[in-house]
């Protein structure tokens, strides 16, 4: 599809670019859906966000403990489902590797809080 001048906006975007906008699914909202999070939660993180503003919603969000990184990683699985209109056995696909992913990363913290630990019992040793 060819882009003419007259599809353009006064404020730069074409109508593709205000379609594809339109097809957006906020976070905050597939949170708030979900019960994962109340609206006074997500006001919170979203005024801290103006504050932050090189903070992406669901950093702040984990920040401020009101998700876990595991809620993060599917409720971002969701936005892209409902974005691209996945089929279900892609969206399955995709949460599957969400969640080994995510294990993945939990089983990484407390590899690296273990060796933490290690370290910090043996420069007691080395102190006493």
């Amino acid at each position: 599809m060819k882009i003419s001048k007259k599809d353009s906006k006064p404020n730069g975007r074409t109508e593709i670019q205000k379609e594809a906008e339109c097809n957006k699914t906020s976070l905050g909202k597939i949170l708030t859906s979900t019960g994962v999070v109340t609206h006074e939660q997500l006001q919170k993180a979203l005024q801290y966000q103006i504050d932050n503003q090189d903070e992406m919603l669901g950093e702040i969000l984990i920040k401020l403990d009101f998700i876990t990184e595991e809620e993060y990683e599917t409720a971002r699985m969701k936005q892209r489902v409902l974005e691209n209109g996945f089929d279900k056995k892609e969206m399955r696909v995709c949460f599957s590797m969400a969640k080994k992913r995510t294990a993945a990363m939990q089983q990484a913290n407390v590899d690296l809080r273990e060796a933490a630990l290690q370290l910090v019992r043996k420069l007691k040793v080395e102190e006493g």
